[in-house]
């Protein structure tokens, strides 16, 4: 998957899977709205996304007007930005955070480790 260098670009992602995935996956799974559902009404939504945003993603590529288009074309690479650094972020604080992969198993290596105790 590339990132997508323009607009028009991103709307053709919108509505793949991979998209779709990263939005069900990463972004739902952290409301509790959303995780505190039963299992049925989060089959329904991720269901309602599945279809929707292909049908979102194509009628937006048809019917925005080239105006929007163009003036979004010019900040793209601003808004690009800004979501990679905030990507980046989470990944930093998954990591590297109190409660990240990285914190909790160097903490998990010094509990273990027979010359601290």
């Amino acid at each position: 998957m590339e990132l997508p260098t323009t607009f028009q670009a991103f709307l053709t992602l919108l509505g793949s899977p991979i998209f779709i995935g990263v939005i069900i996956s990463v972004l739902l799974i952290r409301w509790a709205w959303f995780v505190n559902l039963q299992t049925k009404a989060k089959f329904w939504i991720v269901g309602a996304i599945s279809l929707g945003l292909p049908i979102i993603s194509r009628l937006l590529i048809i019917y925005l007007p080239g105006q929007v288009v163009v003036f979004v074309e010019t900040w793209w690479p601003t808004l690009v930005g800004g979501m990679g650094i905030w990507m980046s972020s989470q990944v930093w604080n998954k990591l590297f955070g109190a409660d990240g992969a990285i914190s909790k198993a160097s903490t998990i290596k010094q509990l273990n480790d027979p010359t601290k105790k």
